[in-house]
């Protein structure tokens, strides 16, 4: 035999489907069954399949949660949560999938898949067999040796023994022992109490094994760790069973029986049309295969639209619409040029509206598409009816939006916003305009109204492109509204979180932002006035200095004439040249001079300060107020991957505090005569949530007491008092609170209260072993994110943190996690 004739591949399921659901937006069949996680895996196994040369191969399944290891410590694995309720459904399509690609699978009650893999790869080896597992799981890594391989699909690699040794620091076959000492945050093995990767890959390299270590004990030092040992002895020998793998599984087949059999393209065929996966279809090489089966298929709709450019047949338009109305403007930057209605999936109609009088006998003398149509607010007034039906759905793209673009002095009832239901469903995986919506969700690419206009110096405006050309395109962008919100309101029903999140808190925000962004923030002009002759003056004196300290005039904001000014003639040192040959004259490069004693470079990085602060907010404001006294901000859900407001046109959130200059500006926010206006904070509200998500029980207690939690942290870490703490400790302990839970190191905290590394990491270290269970939510959550790409609010909203990907990134990611 060859080599090839002796070959077992083992592949990990479970571990496929969970990496394909997380890593997939959401995709449904026609009937609106979940199958994104079918996809994957259906995917993966074909290219899989293509490339493979083993004789003999199968999947191994998880049969169930509970298995063996539940009898053996009970709360093994017990703070999983139950599978995503839009996955359950995929688990028996996938067992289809294999069926379809004629793979064998296997799964047993009792056991878990990883023991199905050891028991095979025991029996194959002994009969002399070379095996490869095929996961991305670090559990299987105590498999390898010289016959059994780990393949890592999502990396691309065949795993070494080096790649071991930098996860866990010894031998594969020393895995478990390792792990039995660290324990697993994840699966809930408790492994031993402040032992962590590094010290557990330590001792297993010092002592040789986990039975050499717990037989040697009074030699471990130094004392702590010893006595902890001692003490943790019996969960360590259970923690060493529960990450054992059991090479003796009881199996029912043989795994001479898995021998690799090429797939049925009909039957494979049939599968793909089934779960509507048309890009898989295209990539069987079976292009002259037809089937005919007996499907249940919907016969292709033709859809239908017209123009209504009267008055009499918008209203007769409008007085058939029971159910549903579906809303899409045609705009041309902020001007509206049109409206597209439908109320049901195939028929559409486009009304371009005019700016001239409304008429029923258009201008001969004027191009037609400027002067039929209705006015935009003869529209509005006849759709009003419609709209105040509380009975009819409204659904448009970014309601808000729409409503500003027509003057509406309230959002409608019953409105539904497409925009925000993406949102809800995939956060920050992908913008959520129309376009892209279309693109992830209905694989459609839309034609842009203003493509219609051309480019360059023929480009003409929207308002000039007759409504016949523009109909077609209204017609589609309107019925894929409709698409989109009947295809992601499915998905957000099969997620009930989310849809929680949709109804229950973003959507009933939504006509209050829209009143807010209406009503607007007033401001005081005359004050801006007179702030902007201040900062003018302040920039003038300030650039007198500037001149004189550095011996002549130039211009101050160009960086080349500044880089000449500070590195050439004043000679300073540390300079860097940018990639264009020029000396490097940023912030950075500023501050790095000012702290090593350049006056200059003082006044330089006030002079920006100053420069910056009247560009960015007292002219931007100015410009903005001139007709009205109020700030008309936009405030969107949309626009943040935390489920936080953003402003923008101008950004009122990023409006300076800290310095005597930014207050100046703050202040010219007021209200009108008679009302004020109120600030409102709530008490240390990361420590609260922190408090909560990671049920901290001395945090909680310390709040139900209502004492001061700064003081009680200094008290705790410092282990002084409490009634001794002064105000310098308290600060101290602030610092710590605050950092610690956004992921501050021993060196950024270091440098915040001017203490060396070494008293930083003693205070982080003292901080988790009084608050423990920040330690462990923090590792929970950061695992979670590892392994998934996102993490969840207590509400369900998933964050997605796409950093994880980049190693320059990573370490960000896994702190905002």
């Amino acid at each position: 035999m060859t080599h090839n004739d002796r070959t077992l591949c083992l592949i990990d399921g479970s571990g496929y489907i969970f990496r394909a659901f997380y890593a997939l937006p959401p995709m449904t069949r026609p009937d609106g069954v979940s199958v994104n996680a079918v996809y994957g895996f259906t995917n993966m196994m074909m290219n899989l399949l293509k490339e493979n040369s083993t004789s003999h191969l199968v999947v191994v399944f998880d049969a169930a949660r509970k298995n063996f290891r539940n009898l053996i410590y009970p709360k093994y694995k017990a703070n999983r949560t139950d599978p995503p309720e839009d996955l359950i459904p995929q688990f028996p399509l996938i067992r289809l999938a294999c069926d379809a690609l004629n793979v064998p699978h296997i799964e047993m009650e009792g056991y878990e898949a990883d023991d199905l893999i050891a028991t095979y790869a025991r029996h194959a080896t002994e009969q002399g067999w070379q095996v490869t597992v095929i996961s991305g799981d670090k559990d299987l890594m105590q498999l390898m040796n010289s016959q059994v391989s780990l393949y890592d699909p999502m990396k691309k690699k065949m795993l070494t023994t080096q790649d071991v040794l930098d996860k866990f620091g010894v031998s594969p076959n020393k895995v478990p022992d390792v792990q039995a000492l660290m324990g697993d945050s994840t699966d809930n093995v408790p492994g031993a109490m402040g032992i962590g990767p590094k010290t557990a890959a330590s001792l297993i390299q010092n002592f040789g094994s986990l039975d050499n270590l717990l037989e040697h004990l009074d030699d471990v030092t130094p004392d702590r760790r010893r006595d902890g040992l001692k003490r943790d002895k019996e969960q360590i020998l259970i923690s060493k069973r529960l990450v054992e793998l059991d090479t003796n599984v009881p199996v029912l087949k043989d795994f001479h029986d898995f021998q690799t059999q090429p797939y049925n393209v009909e039957k494979l065929l049939l599968f793909l049309q089934q779960n509507n996966f048309q890009s898989l279809i295209k990539k069987l090489d079976a292009p002259t295969v037809h089937i005919s089966v007996q499907q249940k298929t919907s016969q292709t709709i033709q859809k239908k639209y017209d123009l209504i450019t009267s008055e009499i047949d918008l209203v007769n338009y409008l007085s058939k619409i029971k159910d549903m109305c579906v809303m899409t403007l045609v705009t041309d930057n902020t001007m509206s040029v049109g409206m597209a209605l439908c109320s049901e999936k195939a028929y559409a109609v486009y009304i371009p509206f005019t700016t001239a009088e409304y008429t029923n006998v258009p201008d001969l003398f004027t191009p037609q598409s400027k002067t039929v149509g209705i006015p935009i607010s003869k529209v509005v007034q006849l759709l009003s009816s419609t709209l105040s039906n509380s009975k009819i759905i409204k659904i448009a793209c970014d309601i808000k939006t729409f409503c500003h673009h027509l003057k509406l002095k309230t959002i409608p009832e019953n409105c539904d916003d497409i925009q925000l239901m993406s949102y809800e469903l995939d956060g920050s995986k992908h913008a959520h305009e129309l376009s892209d919506m279309a693109k992830v969700f209905l694989n459609t690419t839309l034609q842009n109204p203003t493509d219609l206009c051309g480019t360059g110096k023929a480009k003409k405006s929207l308002s000039d492109i007759s409504s016949e050309e523009i109909l077609p395109i209204a017609a589609s962008e309107v019925f894929t509204v409709y698409d989109l919100f009947n295809h992601i309101k499915n998905l957000l029903h099969q997620q009930n979180k989310l849809l929680e999140i949709y109804q229950d808190i973003d959507k009933p925000l939504l006509p209050i932002l829209y009143q807010m962004e209406i009503t607007g923030v007033m401001v005081d002009i005359p004050r801006l006035q007179e702030l902007d002759k201040l900062f003018t003056d302040k920039l003038s004196e300030l650039a007198q200095q500037i001149y004189k300290e550095a011996g002549e005039e130039f211009n101050i904001n160009s960086p080349v004439q500044l880089g000449v000014i500070l590195y050439e003639k004043r000679g300073l040192s540390g300079g860097k040249r940018g990639a264009n040959g020029h000396w490097i004259t940023d912030v950075k490069a500023l501050e790095s001079l000012s702290e090593n004693g350049d006056s200059l470079a003082r006044l330089l990085l006030k002079y920006r300060s100053f420069s910056k602060l009247k560009s960015t907010y007292i002219d931007a404001l100015i410009s903005l107020a001139i007709k009205d006294p109020r700030i008309h901000t936009t405030y969107s859900l949309v626009n943040t991957n935390t489920g936080r407001l953003a402003s923008s046109n101008p950004n009122l959130q990023n409006i300076p505090i800290r310095t005597e200059e930014g207050k100046e500006i703050r202040k010219v926010f007021i209200a009108r005569p008679n009302y004020l206006i109120l600030a409102a904070d709530y008490s240390q509200i990361e420590l609260r949530l922190m408090a909560h998500v990671a049920n901290v029980q001395k945090l909680k207690l310390s709040f139900e007491n209502n004492e001061d939690i700064h003081a009680r942290t200094a008290s705790q870490v410092l282990h002084i008092p409490l009634q001794d703490i002064t105000s310098d400790q308290r600060r101290q302990a602030k610092a710590i609170n605050f950092g610690i839970i956004y992921g501050i190191s021993a060196f950024g905290l270091a440098a915040n209260l001017g203490i060396s590394r070494e008293e930083a990491k003693q205070y982080i270290d003292t901080y988790f072993e009084q608050y423990p269970e920040i330690k462990t939510y923090m590792s929970q959550t950061q695992q979670f994110a590892e392994e998934n790409g996102y993490v969840k609010t207590p509400f369900g909203r998933k964050i997605y943190l796409p950093g994880l990907q980049n190693k320059a990134t990573k370490s960000f990611a896994l702190r905002a996690a």
